[in-house]
């Protein structure tokens, strides 16, 4: 009995082991073969040349034999690029293929050149210049000038190249050289600045108003001041990113990278006042359970309409479309008020509240017909009184001072 329950553990065991490997070889990636032909320009075949051909998580090396031709096998439907090597033969660009199948590809190679650079300006060779070589229009090698002023491309293929030559400061320059081999191509490269104007204008004004005397600052070139038509002029080295900074006190800072190019530009800042509030009473002493007028304005020196008005911490009402708001004051002493909007606020004010029978500074005119202004919520409005009388005349000759 203990022979035929291990006999039978012993043939599901193989059973299991023939099945994932039957599973594993169903798992690889099915494999097509490209027939690869590399010919040069006479179409003749060229032998010795490897071939690398690499794909998305893999890659295999083949080189051709006397007719040109090598087998490179490959995963069906792979996007496939292939290198190729060789002493005397180069490509500029990979070759590459498309959702791979079973197919002859012809790959065209080039003798091999090279090109030198050499870049100089008035006072000799001129370092860290950039060198672009374009085959077709299209880059096919950049790099920079050593100390030298040299810039070696490596190995190219045989034909026509544009190659310019760039740095800031310096005029662009651009030249065309055909490579047969091992070439020099000198090139020399001219300074130059060009005038940018600058105008400052505050935008919160319709049309923009200009601003004057704003210290403009160009990173590593010098700061100046616009003039009261919010202009101002500079010499800039061309081809140059400088950064501008617009400062003024009561206006918000200003930083923007400029793009200078080989001619003259005008460039635009904008610059808003830093927020602010004001908050004024229009007496600064007031009788206990009575009502101070505030006036609120913003950093423009116009009414601040539904901003919160704050006595001793506690927010009260906001202001109406005036900048206007009557509080009230019930209890004796002094009580601090301030505005605020947001993350702005205003400085705090003190105003007295005296008792009953205590004389003030403040007049008492004869009541007029003028609307009271705004008062703070969940307060009821007494009847006429002399007090009352005082603050109508007080808002009407605040507002008479507005209409003017």
């Amino acid at each position: 009995m203990r022979d035929r329950v291990r006999c039978a553990i012993l043939l599901v065991t193989v059973l299991a082991g023939a099945t994932a490997a039957t599973a594993s070889v169903g798992a690889q990636q099915e494999l097509v073969t490209l027939t690869v032909t590399v010919v040069d320009q006479s179409d003749r075949p060229v032998s010795q040349v490897d071939l690398t051909a690499s794909w998305d998580g893999g890659s295999t090396t083949e080189t051709t034999a006397s007719n040109g031709q090598a087998l490179v096998d490959v995963p069906a439907g792979a996007d496939v690029t292939i290198r190729i090597s060789h002493p005397d033969y180069v490509r500029n660009d990979p070759y590459r293929v498309s959702d791979a199948t079973e197919r002859s590809v012809e790959i065209d190679v080039y003798r091999k050149g090279s090109i030198v650079v050499d870049v100089t300006d008035s006072e000799g060779d001129v370092e860290g210049a950039r060198v672009a070589v374009r085959h077709n229009r299209r880059v096919v090698k950049t790099g920079t000038t050593g100390p030298n002023g040299e810039y070696a491309t490596g190995p190219l293929q045989f034909g026509d190249y544009t190659i310019t030559v760039s740095k800031p400061g310096y005029y662009t320059e651009a030249g065309s050289v055909r490579v047969t081999g091992e070439t020099r191509k000198p090139m020399t490269i001219e300074s130059g600045a060009v005038t940018v104007d600058f105008t400052v204008t505050d935008p919160h004004f319709d049309p923009p108003r200009p601003v004057g005397g704003v210290e403009l600052t160009l990173d590593g070139y010098g700061t100046f001041d616009t003039l009261q038509n919010g202009e101002a002029s500079a010499r800039l080295p061309v081809n140059t990113d400088p950064t501008v900074t617009a400062e003024k006190d009561g206006y918000q800072r200003v930083t923007r990278e400029l793009s200078v190019n080989e001619s003259s530009k005008a460039v635009t800042l904008t610059m808003r006042r830093t927020p602010n509030l004001t908050l004024t009473p229009v007496n600064r002493r007031v009788v206990a359970g009575e009502r101070v007028v505030v006036e609120v304005i913003n950093e423009y020196d116009e009414p601040a309409s539904g901003v919160a008005v704050f006595r001793d911490g506690t927010r009260v009402a906001t202001t109406g479309d005036e900048g206007v708001l009557a509080v009230r004051l019930d209890d004796p002493g002094n009580h601090s008020l301030y505005a605020r909007s947001g993350n702005v606020r205003s400085d705090a004010v003190t105003v007295e509240a005296i008792s009953a029978g205590t004389p003030t500074d403040t007049p008492t005119p004869t009541p007029t017909a003028t609307p009271t202004p705004t008062a703070d919520t969940g307060v009821p409005a007494p009847g006429f009184t002399p007090a009352l009388a005082v603050l109508a005349f007080v808002v009407a000759a605040l507002l008479c001072r507005r209409a003017a």
